[in-house]
């Protein structure tokens, strides 16, 4: 009975922080809403992690503690925040930090206690796109409800009332498409791929929904990578064909009249011209900003000068960094505009995640940050040969769209973004899973050879009662 007892509560408790870790990523985007304010701005996918955390250690006595590839060096760069704190450009700031970057390495830690079978890993992707669905679907909402004057947390407009800019739920439209690249990114490449995990119809649905809310979200950012994405994967899969010398007749005659081809479309063009011209003048507010085709180029101008600020904020601190959250102090300073609350911090942040990173703590701080991704990536690279192939292509998927997103970060600021690290979570979830997990299994922490030991397609979920 006291045995029944034991899995009745690990049953429980694992459904508790499975409930709290799906409410963290559907609202792992929310800078706006839902928050709480508290001098700083805490996300409703913090305070479920957090819960999450409370209730690890009840279900670490039971199950055991299983580690990740790399956790010593992601731990490491905790203390290092710690440890420069003191000397942080602007400490109130920094401290705040210092608990976001805490709150978003125990991301990865509990969703690592939480998914540990192949099952509840293939739930974890479901929902991890189901999410996308949702806030794509709830983009596309918003800019119906915007072409009829109704703003619902729109953030900005191209026509003030008439054309929102759509954000979702995030600062800006830029930050929501850098949000919705990963999903799109990972159904894209499970679709092309043929992957039947986790099944055919969420992915496409996936897809086709955070296409369209990419689109309408008027980022050229993320309009910039879907292009690069797609060109990407077109030069790839030619390079197959090429290097497998399966290029059938038919394919070799387009290839090869395809220059004939486009040179025939712009002759075809020509007369069109004048009517193109016009077209592109009334979208011109596209282009605003980026300093092409006539087009002011303050946008474009504002971001070097940001990246040209944190590289020199940089220089001024190149060991110990500012201090995590501080550079804008150091912005500021140069600009001779010193910083006297939260809020004057915000028209002075950085630019490039990895700049920022490197300027706030310095060479060691992005040196620990670095061998956590090379610690992830080799994992990566020696598990692949060995697991299951829709468990392989999942993990594939999720590296592809991780790294499109630290390209779209390379714009923008912030490492410590919540959603970032729930990318980074799922991904390494694909390593840790086992074929199946006794919830007493006392040596359930992981091992070097966890990630070296083949695994078994999928299996129903483990019945604990035996």
């Amino acid at each position: 009975m006291a045995h029944a007892g034991a899995v009745d509560s690990v049953r429980l408790l694992l459904k508790a922080q499975t409930l709290l870790c799906l409410f963290a990523i559907l609202f792992a985007s929310g800078d706006i809403w839902p928050s709480v304010t508290l001098g700083f701005n805490f996300r409703f996918s913090q305070l479920c992690l957090l819960a999450a955390v409370a209730l690890c250690p009840a279900l670490m006595w039971q199950t055991g503690v299983r580690l990740f590839p790399g956790w010593h060096w992601l731990y490491l760069f905790i203390v290092w925040l710690f440890a420069t704190l003191p000397l942080s450009q602007f400490v109130e700031r920094s401290v705040g930090y210092t608990f976001w970057a805490i709150t978003d390495v125990l991301i990865v830690f509990v969703f690592v206690q939480t998914f540990r079978t192949e099952a509840a890993l293939v739930k974890l992707v479901r929902y991890f796109l189901i999410s996308f669905v949702l806030l794509a679907l709830f983009g596309v909402a918003q800019f119906v409800l915007g072409l009829f004057g109704v703003g619902v947390l729109v953030t900005q407009w191209w026509i003030p009332g008439v054309l929102p800019r759509v954000n979702g739920i995030s600062y800006e439209p830029s930050y929501y498409a850098s949000y919705l690249l990963s999903g799109w990114v990972l159904s894209c490449y499970l679709l092309e791929r043929r992957a039947r995990v986790p099944g055919r119809g969420l992915l496409r649905f996936t897809a086709i929904t955070t296409t369209v809310a990419l689109a309408i979200a008027t980022s050229r950012l993320g309009w910039a990578l879907m292009l690069l994405w797609a060109g990407f994967r077109l030069a790839n899969a030619s390079l197959r064909v090429l290097a497998g010398r399966r290029m059938r007749v038919r394919t070799a005659a387009f290839v090869a009249a395809l220059p004939l081809i486009l040179g025939g479309a712009l002759v075809a063009m020509g007369p069109m011209l004048p009517r193109l011209s016009r077209a592109a003048g009334e979208v011109s507010f596209l282009m605003s900003g980026l300093g092409v085709f006539g087009a002011p180029g303050h946008s474009a101008q504002t971001r070097a000068g940001d990246l040209e600020a944190t590289w020199n904020a940089f220089l001024k601190h190149p060991v110990t960094g500012t201090g995590i959250g501080a550079v804008p102090a150091e912005i500021a300073a140069g600009r001779r505009a010193p910083l006297r609350t939260l809020e004057d911090a915000k028209p002075n942040e950085g630019l490039s995640i990895f700049v920022e990173a490197l300027a706030a703590t310095g060479i060691v701080g992005l040196g620990l940050l670095a061998a956590f991704g090379v610690a992830v990536f080799r994992a990566c690279r020696n598990a692949l040969p060995q697991l299951a192939p829709w468990r392989a292509e999942i993990l594939r998927g999720m590296a592809w769209s991780l790294a499109w997103v630290l390209l779209a970060l390379q714009f923008s600021q912030n490492v410590l973004r919540v959603w970032l690290f729930i990318d980074i979570a799922v991904l390494i979830c694909c390593l840790t899973v086992s074929p199946r997990t006794h919830p007493f299994r006392a040596q359930g922490a992981l091992t070097a050879g966890d990630l070296h030991t083949p695994s078994n397609p999928i299996q129903r979920p483990v019945n604990t009662s035996r």
